[in-house]
């Protein structure tokens, strides 16, 4: 009788599930089988069988599952931000229209371009522009000339 066949693997069911999920991700293979290998060489073939149907079967369908699953979430997440991100633009839109009139007066956003350069680093960090570049970057806002944005 051999020393390491001590019923460690194939003892109880537990252990035995563990041992055949061990042997199917190919982590120490050999050390689950070979125990039961030695006392009867025809459970190659139970063992072949079960890791080939495993390893190329079931573990594929759990990838798919798992794959499918994160790319589900992570379009959830990404339909929020589109969400929260039109809202944001939708509320600022709002604070910005002072007049309720469904536009956006070219001083108003005159005004908003010298808040945000005077009181906010990110926009002074690359050089602040002068009257004119601004009013060129609003104008090119309003492509149709009519001092609404």
């Amino acid at each position: 009788l051999d020393d390491d066949y001590d019923f460690t693997y194939l003892g109880t069911y537990g252990s035995s599930v563990w041992s055949i999920f061990v042997a199917i991700t190919s982590s120490s293979y050999p050390n689950q089988v070979i125990p039961a290998y030695r006392i009867n060489r025809a459970i190659f073939f139970y063992f072949f069988i079960f890791i080939t149907i495993g390893a190329f079967g079931i573990l594929n369908f759990i990838l798919v599952y798992v794959l499918y699953n994160y790319q589900k979430a992570i379009q959830h997440i990404s339909d929020s931000r589109k969400i929260l991100q039109n809202l944001y633009l939708l509320n600022a839109f709002e604070i910005l229209d002072v007049n309720h009139s469904g536009y956006i007066n070219k001083v108003v956003v005159k005004s908003l371009l010298d808040e945000l350069y005077s009181y906010y680093y990110d926009f002074r960090k690359f050089g602040i522009p002068s009257d004119e570049k601004r009013w060129l970057m609003i104008s090119i806002l309003g492509v149709d000339n009519d001092k609404k944005i």
